[in-house]
């Protein structure tokens, strides 16, 4: 995983996998919790695959761990992924607000698993309430899919064309 590469017990290579369409994929380590990370070997390993690669792309959970915040001070930039409902509305607040703190400029939102059927129930809100709780600039929206892992793949599905519309933004 990346942090056996961090920690320099393998090499970055040896850390990857590469899918069928040329993306590079190192795994999180799923025996470690994010504040339990060496961060400062982390961020000299991050520095070296920056140097190495057009984009490196750290996925993390959005709660506010010591971890998160040394993730965000190390960024670009910040693609905020947040369904419509309250938990995660104000999860990705916090993270925008973390981000802006380390004073990150370019911090977007996507609205995921999207639908027009889902109402102001249970914590449910609309994207409208969900710019307003993040106050974040939208870069996409991906609808809601029932099988999402092949329709991300099919260019033609909603989600598909969404996602492809987001990676070119």
């Amino acid at each position: 995983n990346f942090y056996d590469a961090a920690l320099e017990r393998c090499e970055a290579a040896d850390a990857c996998f590469k899918t069928e369409n040329g993306l590079k994929i190192m795994a999180a380590p799923a025996d470690i919790s994010c504040d339990e990370l060496d961060f400062e070997k982390v961020k000299a390993f991050l520095k070296k695959a920056k140097s190495a690669y057009d984009f490196v792309i750290l996925d993390c959970t959005a709660s506010l761990c010591r971890g998160l915040s040394e993730f965000v001070s190390i960024s670009d930039t910040v693609l905020v992924i947040s369904e419509c409902n309250l938990q995660c509305a104000h999860a990705a607040e916090m993270l925008a607000v973390a981000a802006q703190k380390k004073q990150i400029n370019e911090i977007y939102l996507v609205i995921n698993k999207f639908s027009v059927d889902k109402s102001e129930k249970n914590g449910i809100i609309d994207s409208e309430g969900l710019l307003q709780i993040t106050a974040l600039t939208p870069i996409g929206v991906c609808p809601a899919e029932k099988n999402e892992g092949l329709a991300v793949r099919n260019k033609k599905s909603r989600l598909g064309k969404a996602c492809t519309n987001i990676a070119a933004r």
